[in-house]
């Protein structure tokens, strides 16, 4: 019982001295760090949940059992949406401290540096809500189609999932050059709003 309390001051005190630490260097690092953490315990919560669903899938009627499915994909599609929102208004609340703290950019660039967070936000949540509804309809499509054995709804499903991992990695791989240039953008201006060193 000692070794637990020991163990849990601890890391008790590392978190709270990398916490300070963090707030006097800036902290973008462990600001990721704890971040990611969170998506990693939501992830867990998720994959949790969706096994102990499955698991009270047993022994129903296949219409029922399609019914509780396809509420469950709902359920957890708003959860996620709703812990990507709280997500996002954190990472705004740290850049926009960030950004009131840094001499070195103008209001006008503040301003647009916050307007592209927003804007890259709402962008991101509108595609996600196009695929999911596109997930929705051919799950639905799939597995409505008597016609097709279980064994090839089983692999119809899983290439329409590769399709859309496929679609989610180009839409991120353009946000990520859309962010660059917009990043490229404001250190060029930037530069032309400082003083020339001579």
């Amino acid at each position: 019982m000692k070794k637990y309390l020991i163990l849990l001051m601890v890391l008790s005190m590392a978190f709270f001295s990398g916490s300070v630490w963090a707030q006097k260097t800036g902290g973008g690092k462990a600001f990721k760090q704890g971040q990611k953490a969170k998506v990693e315990q939501h992830k867990m919560q998720q994959k949790t949940e969706n096994k102990e669903f499955r698991t009270t899938l047993k022994g129903m009627e296949p219409e029922v059992k399609k019914a509780a499915a396809t509420q469950h994909r709902e359920i957890q599609y708003n959860e996620n949406k709703n812990f990507r929102d709280k997500m996002q208004q954190e990472k705004k609340e740290f850049v926009t401290q960030k950004l009131a703290n840094n001499p070195k950019l103008t209001e006008d660039q503040k301003n647009a540096i916050a307007s592209q967070m927003d804007v890259q936000h709402q962008e991101n949540q509108a595609y996600r809500d196009q695929q999911h509804q596109q997930n929705m309809i051919e799950i639905q499509k799939i597995m409505t189609d008597k016609n097709m054995p279980s064994e090839q709804k089983r692999a119809a499903l899983q290439a329409s999932l590769a399709k859309q991992r496929s679609e989610n990695k180009d839409y991120r791989n353009t946000q990520k050059t859309e962010n660059q240039e917009f990043k490229n953008q404001m250190k060029a201006s930037a530069q032309s709003n400082s003083p020339s060193q001579t």
